[in-house]
Parts: C-alpha cells; structure tokens; sequence
C-alpha cells in the first residue's frame, strides 16, 4: 500500500509540473491585428476674413485700410473705393495684434511670430511701391504684442516674456535699419501689450499687471504714471489685468484696462499729468471695447461702450449712446469729409467696414472687401447625433458642424471653445474662453443661448473639462490672468441652478472629471492663469462627494514619475467600474474603491513632463480597445494588458464617431490644423482563435474507505526472477501534451480537481 501511495504521489507531482494552457477556453485581444487607416483629412472647415487689429492712414489725400487676415494674409483696402488693391501671402504668420502707421510718410508697420520658423518679425509696407518687407527680426524669446511709430523714422515694438520682468520694448531705424532693445520694461511685467507715442514721449501700458509708463524719447527717463489711478479714480489697479488698448487724441491718453473683466476705459491729460476723475466700466452691459485709432467729432471722441458706438465728452465722462451695434470695439479708426458729410471708418472683426454718418448718427456695414482664409481649430466634440463639432482660435469667432453621413460643413458663430461634450436629448455644451461663458447649443438648428459664467463672480476663465452624468454638467475650470486655483462648477438643467466650489484644490487647476456612485474623482494641473508661475510641483487627484458637499481625499496615484507631472487627465470609467487616467507618459488603472493602481503601463517613458491646460482624453472604442491621445500622440491600448500600439500621429483635440460607411473613426485635430482629419477603424476581429474545448469529464463518486488490513506473516524467499527481453523504446511525447490514458487516468485526474481539455491539463473553474 505504501508503494501505491508513492507511486500516487509522484504522478500528481508529474502532471502538475507539466505546462498548463490557462487560455484554452478565454478570447485574448491581438494587438498586431489593430488594422487603422492612413490619415484622412476632411477639408477646410471654415474659412472668413477675421482681423484681430487693423489701421488706417493717408497717403497722397487718399485714405486705405489695412489688416493682417488671421492666417497671414495683409491686405490694403481702397476705403473710398472699398476696394482691395493689394493682398500678400506671409506663410507661417499665423494672428496679428499689432499695427501702427507714420501719418507723414505713410508706411505702415506691423509685428508678428511667424511659426513656420519661429521668428518674431518686424514688418513694412510701403505704399509708394506698393512693398511689402520684413525689416527685422525680434530675440526668439521676445514676442511682439504691440507697435508704435513717431515723426523721426522709429518703430517701436513691445514684446511678451514668459519670464516674468523680462519683456522690453525693442526700437528699429528707418534711417540705419538698426534694430536695438530699449530694456526691460518693469516690475510685475510678462507683457508690453498697448503704447503709442506723443511729444517725443512713449507710452506703454503692460500685464499681467496694468502698469502704464511714460518714456521720454529723448533722455531714456521712464516714469510710472499708473500709481495715481488709485487716487483719482478709487480703484486699485494691482487687482485688475492689462493695459490693454491704447490711443492719443490731442493731449489725452486714453487707455482700455482690465480686458474681460471690467473693461474700463480711464483717460490721461498728458499736460497736466492726472487721471480725469471718471471711468467707464462694465455694468449689467459691456464695458469699453477695443481700439487702437479714435475719432474726435464736435469735441467728443468716437467710442466703443456698453456694446453700441458712443460719443464720449472727455472732459465730463458723459456718453451719447448712438444706437449703432459695436460689440468688440474699433479695429482702427478714421474719419473724412465726403460730399459735405463728416464719415468715420472703422473695420470689423470679420472684415467688413462700418461707415459712420457723424452729422446724423447713422451707420452703414459694407460689403466685405477682403478675401477670406481657412480659421485655425482649436476643440473637437460629438454630439449625441454623432456629428462632429468643432471650435476656432483664437477667440472664434467660428464655429461648425461636420456631418458624418454627408461630410460637409455647417458654420456658426462661436467663441473659442475650452470644452465641448453632449447633454441630454439635442443639447451640446460649450465652455468659451474668456470669462468662462457656458453656452448650450440645439444640435437640430444650431441655436444657442448664454446660460451663465464663472468669470464675473468667482475669477475663472477657461472650462478645458466639462462632463455630463446624471442629467447634470459639471465643469472644471482654469482661472483667470494671473490667479492660481481653479473651481468646480455643477449645473442642474432641470432647475437651472449652478452651485459652484471655489479653489477646491490649493493653487491647482481641475482638467479631470469622472463621476460614479455619488462621488466625482477629480485630476488637476498646477498651471493657473497666465502670468503667473506654479506654485506646486506635480499635480493630484481628488475624491469629492456631492451629496455631503465634501472634499474626502486629495492624493497622488503611486506610478513612475508621479513627482513630475504637472498634470493629472483623461479620467474615465469603463463597464467594470474601473477609472482609468493619465499622467506624463503613463496610463493607468484604478480601484475607486481603495484609490489604489492596480496596473499602469508608462507607454512613452521619455516624456517627464508634459501638461499646461488641454487635457488629455481617454475614449473606450466599439472594439473593446483605449483610444487616447497620451503624450500628444494618437495611441491604441488593451485594456486587458495594458500593452499599446504607438501610431506616431500626433493629435491636440479628438473624438470618436461613425463613418458614413458606418465604421467607427478617430476625429481629430493637431496644432495648427485648418482641416478636421479622421483615422477610420478598419479591423473587425481582435481575438485570438480559441482551442476547440472539450466535452467536460463526469466526476468520479468518491470511493470508501479501505478498511485496515491485518499483519501479513512474512512471505518465504523466493526465486530470482529470469530476466525479460527488451522492450521497444517508448516513443518520445510532445513536450507538455499528456500520453494517451484511459479512464482510469481519466477519474485520477478528476479526483485531483483535474480536467484534461485539448490535450493539456487545467485545474477545474480555472478560466
């Protein structure tokens, strides 16, 4: 009996040392069949002739506009003729915000980054020749944001900074073509984004902090006129953002600050060096809009304010409301006699010339003179139709519609648009930059109402996450210039009511939003608004129970390079409850339950880095597989094995939706696209084929005990046994295939919790 029982004991020991298929029954993805289409782009998506600034000037008695079309195009306009006389193409020249002219020579200047090469331009045009010529070029790290021209042949260009006091205001003569920097500009300044010149004085206005300087010309003196504003007007202007806009009109400066916040328009007496004592300023209305050119009739100056053109007394603050629709301000401005009638001019945003009868008050839109280009995109959603929407930049003002089944284009007005993501029924969501404005949009006719924001009151300015769940919105938003801490915004349809948590995270910013069971899990970025550097070294993820109104956890997920990552996206959860995220270069999964990673693949181990405002986003595809755009790359992940397919395609915005061939496709966009481009979904079958599985064997009824066997009396010696004659050599079996056994094996095995299923050995229930 001991022998049998070895015996037994050795060949369970054999057979469980014998490799054992664990898959034999389980259908595994194959990731080498992941089978995605080459890049298709869709076409331009929308084209206008959209001037971020533009200017006019005299030349030879005639008066002509000019203007930048976003995307590069300048553009000189005829204004009596309204008539375009010259267009020039300068690839790479992206947006324009600044532009000044010489009233005596006539020539016009203007300043740029040019991105195809990365060079921030001075350029001239002359209209003697009707030339057009790049002058100099600005230290890669200064950017121009403003320009300004005096009568002894100088340009002067102010300049943005990302670091923080190093913005300066560059000088270029017409006489030695020499290009010189004039040196820093001030305390508290990333940005030198107004100035004009008077007297052989320059005046420049600068942010993030508003400060406005006084330089004179000829002895280098700089004085800073802006620590009166307080006294004069009982405002403090440490609080407030930019020096926006500036214009001369006689010996009054007159200067726009605070842009989308309270929009003020204040006004200087350079003679008397004070503030006049009044300021106009946003109400339940708009505040005072754009210039950078002022017309002056019948003593008062020509205005944008409360959303209408206005003439304002300077002298009193007192505004005469002309009932003519002006909501973003003057794009330049002047003014002429014709046929005895004083006319002012002045372009719009989207190109066209507003002409303006000074004696009567009566306005007229021309027909648009200039020729459109294809608008940057900057966010991608879908909606509950599957079309896809899409939003321009910078500030819009376009947006449009791409219809799967038809692939063309409806355009809308829209804001740049943070974030986008379907509600209920017909509605789509759009959280606009600046002020963060939230729109909702009907998807069957593209019309949209305002329903509040989060700028007014709580200081915030860019919705990037924005989810629905529940029959709710809720936002995660960026702050404004200058300030750290984003907040969380929850909005109830049904009631309309908006309960908003102000700074949830200190001096952190939310980009990621999941919700499940009552409780929001939460990501962040360290980046507030601009002008302002991180004070947190890497961001977190929180746990927030709406019902109780409670922050319950701030923590960090244990994976590599946590320590460096300033940001935290693309929270989702997938069918099993699940949530799944990224950071730097990694993707990961967690227990919402224990917070605890249960698997992370760092997919893109090079990146240690990476995260401003744009989130990441994590979609779940129809064939079980993550769709992401981690590392700013399109890439494909088994949610099983987290292992991932690298397309190489580098993607900003996207989404998933059909095709028209009714397939699935990646839509999406990249840095500087004009076209909206789609990646279809070609693979049908990801599994692996399974082994055929075998009919299970019947369990064996458990035998009874044996009952002890008595003392065998010792057995008397016997013979040697004769030896046998050789056996056949056992033919060799297949490395981890069992020998052919019989039922008696069969039932062993069975007795061991054991099944023998396509020739290998698997322990019952195992899958």
């Amino acid at each position: 009996m001991k022998k049998i029982i070895t015996s037994f004991v050795l060949l369970v020991l054999m057979l469980m040392s014998l490799p054992v298929n664990m898959n034999a029954e389980t259908k595994e993805i194959d990731m080498s069949k992941v089978d995605l289409s080459e890049k298709i782009d869709m076409g331009v998506a929308i084209e206008d002739s959209i001037l971020r600034t533009a200017i006019f000037n005299n030349y030879k008695g005639k008066t002509y506009g000019y203007g930048v079309i976003d995307n590069g195009l300048f553009s000189v306009v005829d204004v009596e003729k309204n008539e375009l006389i010259f267009t020039e193409d300068i690839d790479g020249m992206r947006m324009l915000w600044a532009m000044a002219a010489d009233p005596i020579s006539g020539s016009v200047y203007f300043a740029a980054r040019n991105v195809s090469n990365n060079e921030n331009q001075l350029w001239g045009y002359y209209p003697e020749h009707q030339e057009l010529v790049k002058l100099a070029v600005l230290p890669g790290n200064l950017d121009p944001w403003s320009v300004a021209t005096d009568s002894n042949g100088k340009v002067f260009v102010g300049t943005y900074s990302p670091a923080k006091n190093e913005s300066a205001v560059m000088q270029y003569d017409e006489s030695s073509k020499e290009l010189i920097n004039l040196g820093a500009v001030g305390r508290d300044s990333n940005y030198v984004r107004s100035m004009t010149v008077h007297n052989n004085k320059l005046y420049y206005g600068t942010g993030v902090v508003p400060h406005i300087y006084e330089r004179d010309l000829n002895t280098g003196e700089i004085k800073d006129i802006t620590a009166t504003i307080n006294d004069s007007l009982g405002i403090d202007y440490q609080t407030m953002n930019f020096a926006y806009d500036m214009a001369m009109v006689d010996d009054l400066l007159f200067v726009r600050i605070d842009k989308d916040k309270s929009d003020s328009l204040v006004v200087y007496d350079t003679v008397n060096e004070t503030w006049k004592p009044y300021r106009l300023h946003k109400t339940d209305k708009p505040g005072a809009g754009g210039f950078n050119q002022l017309v002056k009739h019948n003593g008062n100056v020509m205005i944008g304010h409360e959303g209408t053109l206005q003439s304002l007394n300077p002298e009193t603050g007192e505004t005469i409301d002309t009932g003519i629709e002006l909501t973003l301000g003057l794009r330049g401005a002047t003014s002429q006699v014709v046929d005895g009638q004083n006319m002012m001019y002045t372009f719009l945003r989207t190109g066209e010339i507003l002409e303006v009868n000074l004696d009567n008050m009566e306005g007229h839109v021309r027909d648009n003179a200039l020729k459109p280009k294809a608008l940057l995109l900057h966010n991608v959603g879908v909606g509950n139709d599957k079309n896809i929407y899409l939003s321009t930049y910078p500030g819009g003002p376009k947006g449009a519609r791409f219809n799967i089944d038809t692939e063309t284009y409806d355009v809308f007005n829209q804001g740049q648009a943070e974030g986008i993501v379907a509600g209920n029924n017909d509605d789509l969501y759009f959280g606009i930059y600046t002020g963060a404005h939230i729109d909702k949009m009907n998807t069957t006719d593209l019309s949209k109402v305002r329903l509040f924001n989060l700028g007014d009151k709580y200081d915030q300015d860019r919705p990037y996450i924005m989810k629905f769940y529940n029959d709710k919105l809720y936002i995660g938003t960026i702050p404004n210039y200058q300030r750290q801490g984003g907040s969380l915004a929850i909005y109830d349809p049904q009631t309309e009511d908006v309960k908003v948590y102000e700074k949830l995270i200190n001096n952190q910013s939310i980009v990621g939003l999941a919700y499940k069971d009552g409780k929001i899990y939460g990501s962040t970025t360290i980046h507030g608004g601009l002008g302002l550097d991180p004070t947190e070294s890497s961001a977190v993820m929180f746990v927030w129970d709406e019902k109780t109104e409670t922050l319950e956890k701030i923590f960090q997920p244990d994976i590599p390079n946590i320590k460096t990552a300033p940001m935290i996206s693309g929270l989702e959860f997938d069918n099993h409850g699940k949530l799944w995220g990224t950071a730097n270069g990694v993707i990961f999964r967690m227990n919402p339950e224990t917070l605890e990673v249960e698997a992370y693949e760092n997919v893109y181990p090079e990146i240690t880095s990476r995260g401003f405002w744009n989130p990441n986003k994590i979609r779940f595809g129809k064939d079980g597989l993550i769709y992401s755009n981690l590392g700013g790359y399109l890439t494909v992940t088994n949610p099983d094995t987290l292992k991932s397919v690298k397309t190489g395609q580098t993607v900003g915005f996207f989404e998933l939706s059909d095709t028209k061939e009714g397939n699935e496709a990646v839509y999406f966009i990249t840095d500087g696209s004009r076209e909206l481009s789609k990646i279809d979904i070609l693979h049908k079958d990801l599994t692996v084929d399974p082994v055929e599985p075998v009919d299970p064997v019947e369990p064996v009824d458990p035998v009874d005990p044996v009952d002890p066997v008595d003392p065998v009396d010792p057995i008397d010696p016997i013979d040697p046994i004769k030896p046998v004659d050789p056996v056949d050599p056992v033919k060799p079996v297949k490395p981890g295939v069992l020998p052919s056994t019989g039922m008696g094996n069969m039932a062993l095995y069975s007795s061991l919790g054991l099944v023998v299923v396509g020739g290998f050995l698997k322990k019952k229930g195992r899958k």
